[in-house]
């Protein structure tokens, strides 16, 4: 098999501090490869420019000094040196021979930027979202982390090569009973607690389940909705009107809502089994969804929106629950009502943590791209 290198977008650095699931995927899945691999990654100033994994995998993070963006990007705008040129550098750098088989993650500009200094037949863009297509063609090699998103990619692009392999989980992780106290987040023993975690965007269906929240305060003793997303930093247009909509409802609920903030990935796991019930309410189809495997992998029932990918994993009562369509603020309340109480919630969620367990941890994801490489190359 030949040496690969993962190239990751320019936002996070490798392993994320924050909710990245792209990130997420490249540090769990090259940790786990049986073959010689290289992240290649955006670098924070505090951080080694280059950290050994294990004897297989390695993480290199660009740095781009403060000076030269103030300079190159923003002032000039003439990048004599972009985030790809220096990923190509590294990558003749790192193997001679040229050929490594390169896998650039959701970024389709990022693949034709280094399409121009790389073997093309070398090259696998893993699509991780929807994305305007305007600039794929047939040519490329394509893998996505769920059928639903393969089919979109097919649609839009006839002929195109493409596989999909899923998102995953630290079997391991989740079978550790490290979970944290309910008091760390100001929630008591006898509270019913409804989760959600992710972005704070409005295609997520945030504050429409905050409103349903809040709806269900007189139906529910001590229900407490729990909310893990970053409220905090700063953002622009739409998505910061979006973050104040958030903090002003949190208010008004007062303490039936909990902001948690941003938490690692890393420690995702000690927060599911604090909910009753995790609820992803998107008004948008999902690629995939995280937040749901990782919830059921906990052994905490999910009520999500059939919507997208997440309809392959998350079988309504088999593996999980799913909202009404059309959603609503009324629907949503009435399907947490009637998901609580449903006679076969406890049946569902312990096959559901089985099921990911089993088929859906990190080594079985690397083998799943091994296969996938090994038919490709």
């Amino acid at each position: 098999m030949k040496n690969i290198i993962f190239i990751a977008p320019e936002f996070h650095s490798i392993p994320p501090t924050y909710s990245a699931a792209v990130e997420w995927w490249i540090y769990n899945v090259a940790k786990e490869l049986n073959v010689k691999n290289m992240i290649i990654c955006k670098g924070e100033h505090n951080e080694k420019k280059t950290e050994i994994i294990n004897k297989n995998s390695t993480i290199y993070r660009v740095k781009i000094s403060r000076i030269y963006k103030r300079i190159f990007q923003k002032w000039t705008r003439l990048d004599p040196l972009p985030y790809s040129k220096r990923i190509i550098l590294k990558a003749y750098q790192e193997n001679k021979e040229s050929d490594s088989v390169l896998i650039v993650h959701n970024s389709i500009r990022l693949y034709n930027e280094i399409k121009k200094h790389y073997p093309e037949e070398l090259l696998i863009l893993h699509m991780h979202n929807k994305k305007n297509i305007e600039h794929l063609d047939c040519r490329t090699k394509l893998i996505t982390p769920s059928i639903f998103l393969a089919d979109f990619f097919t649609k839009e692009v006839p002929g195109i090569n493409v596989k999909a392999v899923p998102n995953g989980i630290s079997k391991s992780m989740y079978n550790s009973s490290e979970y944290w106290d309910r008091a760390k987040f100001n929630l008591q023993d006898k509270d019913i607690v409804i989760l959600y975690a992710g972005r704070l965007d409005n295609g997520k269906g945030v504050i429409e389940l905050m409103q349903s929240v809040d709806i269900l305060k007189n139906k529910i003793k001590n229900i407490k909705l729990l909310i893990v997303g970053d409220y905090e930093t700063k953002k622009r247009g739409n998505r910061e009107d979006y973050r104040k909509k958030i903090i002003e409802q949190a208010k008004e609920m007062n303490s039936y809502c909990i902001l948690a903030g941003n938490i690692p990935p890393e420690d995702m796991h000690k927060i599911y089994p604090l909910a009753n019930l995790t609820v992803t309410p998107s008004l948008a189809d999902e690629a995939f969804c995280m937040v749901a495997l990782e919830s059921m992998a906990s052994g905490t029932p999910v009520l999500v929106s059939p919507r997208g990918g997440i309809k392959e994993f998350v079988v309504h009562n088999e593996t999980g629950f799913h909202l009404k369509e059309p959603l609503s603020i009324e629907s949503i309340s009435l399907d947490i009502i009637e998901t609580l109480n449903n006679q076969n919630i406890k049946a569902v969620s312990e096959k559901a943590k089985l099921t990911v367990l089993n088929e859906y941890d990190w080594k079985n994801i690397s083998n799943k791209l091994l296969d996938v490489l090994n038919e490709w190359f």
